[in-house]
């Protein structure tokens, strides 16, 4: 459970620069664990990031303390509904393409707090479920998930031919 003074609210623009921080840990926590998939460096663009604030189809939520003068963990969320197919029904979910939280911050249930707020982004929406891609490293958000609910829906397996 987070602590009392954690505190969720909506991303502004004064958040930009803190979220980019925020990508640099996501991206090298990755690129760390797999560098054969990710680029050495990653320049993630302001406007960029400015212009998923304002997508009317994405929820950017940052986690704050009183005791910080930043945000210390966030998550989005985007509204996503898949067409119409020969095989798969159409439907609608909110997809949680990524959810952070800084090193010095974790496990002290900031990620769980951030969740709270997606899920209730979602629901206010209609959306009726909420779905994660993670990867195999990350047994910490495996973990996260399953504590929060969510179930295994497939497995993506990958085999190297080089």
């Amino acid at each position: 459970m987070a602590e009392p003074t954690t505190l969720v609210r909506l991303a502004t623009v004064s958040d930009i620069a803190r979220l980019l921080e925020m990508y640099r840990e996501l991206d090298e926590t990755h690129r760390l664990q797999h560098p054969q998939l990710f680029l050495p460096t990653v320049e993630r663009d302001a406007t960029r990031v400015e212009s998923m604030l304002t997508d009317a189809n994405v929820g950017v939520f940052v986690a704050t303390l009183p005791s910080v003068d930043h945000a210390i963990g966030f998550a989005r969320v985007v509204d996503v509904q898949t067409p119409d197919g020969s095989v798969l029904l159409p439907r609608r979910f909110g997809l949680v393409d990524e959810l952070v939280v800084m090193p010095e911050h974790r496990r002290a249930g900031v990620a769980s707090a951030l969740l709270v707020e997606v899920e209730a982004w979602a629901r206010q929406r209609g959306i009726g479920a909420l779905e994660v891609t993670v990867w195999a490293f990350n047994q910490a958000a495996r973990e996260l998930y399953a504590k929060e609910g969510f179930s295994i829906l497939r497995h993506y397996l990958r085999k190297s031919l080089t």
